[in-house]
């Protein structure tokens, strides 16, 4: 697998969901390497905004799509874990649709804005959104793409908004993004 292959999955994935007329946007390390530093990525994440429902009927209208399901019992994973994993079929990338029914979720897809990927135009999430859900996942690896962010947005970044969202999202999922964003806000600008 290659970039120009992630890029033909992520061309696919859009033409369906606009075809689907399903509003979304990029998430996980595509949309970080709009915002932050580019990174090697060999899946496509993007969150929908739609329902249990809505993505079940995603799910039975791509048989004759570039899209399958990535195995038997996708149904369940989208009924229990709010997910869609697909596979293209061309190149094997594997299509995480997260299920947008929150409203942190809808706030993400109403701010995402078009950029050209592999010559498609896409929706990604903003580097705010991208930052605090990289905050709430926590891992090494997203820490890292938090800087990678920061670093590249420099003064663009909306330190205020992005605080604001990690308020909101604090409180909804009862885990402080807030302070450990401040600090690495307050090490920044040393």
């Amino acid at each position: 697998m290659n970039e120009s292959q992630v890029f033909v999955a992520l061309r696919d994935t859009a033409a369906l969901l606009s075809s689907q007329k399903l509003s979304y946007a990029l998430i996980g390390g595509l949309a970080i390497s709009v915002h932050g530093e580019p990174r090697a990525t060999l899946d496509v994440d993007a969150v929908l905004n739609c329902d249990v429902q809505r993505a079940l009927k995603l799910l039975e209208d791509i048989t004759d799509s570039p899209f399958r399901p990535l195995f038997d019992g996708v149904k369940e994973v989208v009924r229990t874990g709010l997910l869609l994993p697909l596979e293209h079929k061309q190149t094997g990338i594997r299509i995480d649709l997260s299920i947008g029914m929150s409203s942190f979720d809808q706030q993400v897809i109403a701010n995402a804005s078009l950029f050209t990927l592999g010559g498609s135009e896409i929706f990604v999430a903003s580097a705010e959104y991208l930052v605090v859900m990289k905050q709430l996942a926590g891992r090494p690896r997203d820490l890292d793409d938090i800087k990678g962010v920061l670093t590249r947005q420099g003064n663009k970044f909306d330190w205020e908004a992005t605080l604001h969202i990690a308020s909101e999202l604090s409180q909804a999922v009862d885990d402080d993004l807030v302070t450990p964003l401040q600090a690495i806000r307050k090490k920044l600008q040393r």
